[in-house]
Parts: structure tokens; sequence; C-alpha cells
């Protein structure tokens, strides 16, 4: 499906590079014990949702301001675009945007996997990529 614009093609890549930076950020932070993981698990959240938000950009869908992913995956779906139930695990990756962040008693009560979530999130980005270029062609 061609666009007589890039503009959203442009900012969908654009997403894409963002998120591609808190994957690095990810990657330099994986072993390190004095990052903690309610900034890793942020980072991971921050990284779906910028992928995810690439998808609907390439798409030409807009939506209000959330960091929830699930109503982003809810909004890929209703425009019918198809997420595996595999990527659609990071919508569990919603209370780092704000709540595991800033209040305390809120963190998450077991140390995160933070290998399993490193791969569970590359796969989003990775999916998102080939999803804006599909999108792209």
């Amino acid at each position: 499906m061609g666009r007589s614009s890039t503009v959203p093609l442009d900012a969908a890549r654009a997403l894409l590079a963002k998120a591609r930076s808190d994957l690095d950020a990810l990657e330099v932070n994986l072993d390190q014990p004095k990052f903690a993981d309610e900034h890793f698990g942020f980072f991971c959240q921050q990284a779906s949702e910028k992928s995810l938000k690439a998808v609907l950009t390439a798409a030409g869908v807009r939506i209000r301001k959330t960091h929830d992913l699930r109503e982003i995956l809810d909004i890929l779906q209703d425009n019918g675009i198809r997420v595996s139930e595999e990527i659609r695990r990071v919508r569990e990756l919603s209370p780092f945007a704000a709540e595991y962040r800033y209040d305390a008693w809120l963190a998450p009560a077991e140390n995160l996997d933070r290998p399993a979530l490193l791969a569970l999130v590359r796969r989003c980005v990775e999916w998102a990529a080939s999803e804006v270029e599909r999108i792209g062609r």
C-alpha cells in the first residue's frame, strides 16, 4: 500500500530509532545491579510503546497520548493490524511507565527476568520495524 506522503513513514521510522535507542540502553544495563528493575522495566515499556506507536503512525492512525500498552494494542487490532500473542505480552509492561517508577510500594514483588524481557522487547521492535516497512510499500 503506497503513500502519497512520506511524513507518516518518516515519523514512524523516527519512533523506531528512539525505540532502538531504548534497546541499546537495556543491553548496556542488562547486568548492571545499580540499574534498578523499575528503570529497566521503564526502558522496556518505552521501547515497546514507541514501536507500537510507530506502526500506528505508519498506518496513519492518530491516538491520544497514552502509555497504556493494552490500549495501544487494542487500537492496533481495531485498525486491522494483527499482533501475535507473543508480542501482545508487552502489555504487562504498562505499570513501568509511571506507577512502578514513582510509587515504591507498587514495585514488582519479584526480580525481573531481564534477559527474557529484553528478548521480548527486541522481538516487539523487530516486528514493528517489519510492519512499518510493509505498510510503507
